[in-house]
Formats: C-alpha cells, sequence, structure tokens
C-alpha cells in the first residue's frame, strides 16, 4: 500500500482547519504550521509534499517544496500568488471564493446602511437619551448602486444591495447579458457615476484594473457618493481619492 500523499497548511488558523481537512479527506497526510512557525516544519516532508494550502508565506518558503504540483489559494485573490517569483509557472494555481461572497457583501450592506440609518447620529442621540425626529432614514428604493466586478463576490453584493432596494448595475470587462443584473463594460463606468448612489469595488486586481479609480473617474462622481472597495487597495489611486 503506498504512503498517503502529503499537503502542507500555512495560515494563522491552522489549528482550527487541519482537523476538518483531515476528516475531509482521510486519503492524503495534512500537516500543517503557522506562517511564523515555518522554521520548525522538516525539510524532510516538505520535499514529499505535493499540495499547498495557504494565503501567504515567507520568501524562500516554496523552495523547500520542490515536488509541488499543486497551491490552493486560501483566499478570493490571487495577485499576490500570480506573480511570486518563487512559484513554478506550471504549479496550477486555485483560489476560494467559498462563502466570501456572503461576508462581503454583509460588509457593503453594513457601510451603506450605517450613512442610509444615519448611525453614529442616532447612537449619540441615544447615549444624550435624546430624542431627534429630524434623524430619518434616507430611502435608498430605486437608488442606483454600481458592483464593478460580478463573478461570485460581486454577485452576492449584487443581490444583498437588489434586496435593499437599490436597482443594481454590474461593470465587466466587456458589456454581456445576464439574467439578474445590467452589466456594462468598463468603457461605461464613467457615464454610470453621476446618477451612483454606492460604488463597490469587488474586481479581482489586474492591469486593466490597477488605478481604475482615480481623479478622472471621481469627478464623475458626486459629494453623496459612497465607495466601498472589498476588492485590492491598489485599485484606487489613493492620492487622487484623499484629494
Amino acid at each position: 500500500m503506498s504512503a498517503p500523499r502529503k499537503v502542507a497548511v500555512v495560515h494563522h488558523r491552522v489549528a482550527e482547519w487541519l482537523p476538518v481537512l483531515r476528516e475531509a479527506e482521510p486519503r492524503l497526510e495534512f500537516r500543517g504550521w503557522r506562517p511564523e512557525e515555518l522554521d520548525q516544519a522538516e525539510d524532510a516532508w516538505l520535499g514529499e509534499a505535493e499540495g499547498l494550502l495557504a494565503w501567504k508565506f515567507p520568501a524562500g518558503f516554496l523552495p523547500r517544496l520542490p515536488r509541488l504540483a499543486w497551491l490552493q489559494a486560501l483566499g478570493a485573490g490571487v495577485d499576490h500568488l500570480v506573480a511570486h517569483p518563487e512559484l513554478p509557472a506550471q504549479v496550477p494555481l486555485t483560489r476560494a471564493d467559498g462563502r466570501f461572497g456572503f461576508w462581503m457583501a454583509r460588509y457593503v450592506a453594513y457601510h451603506l446602511l450605517e450613512e442610509a440609518q444615519r448611525g453614529a447620529a442616532c447612537r449619540e442621540a441615544q447615549a444624550a437619551r435624546t430624542w431627534r425626529p429630524e434623524l430619518l432614514p434616507e430611502d435608498l428604493a430605486g437608488r442606483r448602486a454600481v458592483v464593478v466586478g460580478v463573478g461570485l463576490i460581486g454577485r452576492q453584493i449584487c443581490r444583498a444591495l437588489r434586496e435593499l432596494g437599490l436597482a443594481v448595475h454590474g461593470v465587466v470587462r466587456s458589456p454581456r447579458p445576464d439574467p439578474e443584473f445590467p452589466l456594462h463594460g468598463t468603457a461605461e463606468l464613467p457615464g454610470l457615476l453621476p446618477e451612483t448612489r454606492v460604488l463597490v469595488l469587488a474586481a479581482p486586481l489586474t492591469p486593466e484594473t490597477r488605478g481604475l479609480l482615480d481623479a478622472r473617474l471621481l469627478a464623475r462622481g458626486h459629494g453623496g457618493l459612497t465607495l466601498v472597495n472589498v476588492g485590492r487597495g491598489a485599485q484606487v489611486v489613493e492620492a487622487d481619492l484623499l484629494e
């Protein structure tokens, strides 16, 4: 009987994940470490590992896995791994969307509703035991929401915003028919912004999306526009945003 194939796991929650992985796939041998504990990993064992589940790891770690045949990113974004100088080009790279869509949809909804429901002012009034009848919530019904990037995560955000009553538009690389939402090409984004209440960035970081939100695009917005970025920070030109 051949020995089970080995898969290394590198993550700060490895203690929680190892029992689950072993139960899910008992035919594999899983060992794991927190990123700061990799100096404790045995080179002999790593030398036989064919799989790696990780998000980030220190420089010099990948060469310790000469038989690596598969890298599973423990997250949705893979831009930092695609460009990793130690990752051989022939090693397949997969990613985990999982239930991140629900997490990100709640995150976006929270920030929008915090504004629309005037949460900070209401909490101040509550702490002061003061009734302020002028603190009426904003009616979001029919207001435009634009979500840039309509993958598994972006689509879940679109659905959540639709349930809040907004008119949701998606922006993708090229326009295409969609059964749920109108999908516009990136070139149409400037024309959408003047009437947009909330702009959500949920696209992967690529050469096309790097620096997407710059002064030119921001100028198409207005004072009541809310930006929520659940993608990569490099999609926003921060100096332009601050200005």
